[in-house]
């Protein structure tokens, strides 16, 4: 993993029980390296993520769990970020 942690992302995310949305930076401290792709003499790697954030809505306060990957390209840069699943 040529990835340095953590990383700080902000998100803006919506709650998927009461629909709030805020904007949220995440820390993350454990990516797990997908993949290696190869794109002429450089590299792409992929990255998932698992994280947890508390709804900042005062009358939710809902657990919400967050899924989604980092790429990173050239080595040590974000490409882009992404949340695929929120529970």
């Amino acid at each position: 993993m040529s990835l340095k942690t953590p990383i700080n992302h902000n998100f803006n995310i919506t709650c998927p029980k009461c629909e709030h949305s805020c904007l949220y930076d995440l820390r993350l401290d454990e990516l797990k390296e997908l993949s290696l792709n190869k794109s002429s003499s450089d590299l792409e790697n992929q990255y998932e993520f698992l994280s947890y954030v508390v709804c900042k809505n005062p009358l939710c306060n809902y657990d919400i769990e967050l899924k989604g990957y980092i790429y990173e390209y050239p080595e040590n840069t974000i490409k882009s970020a992404e949340i695929t699943s929120t529970k």
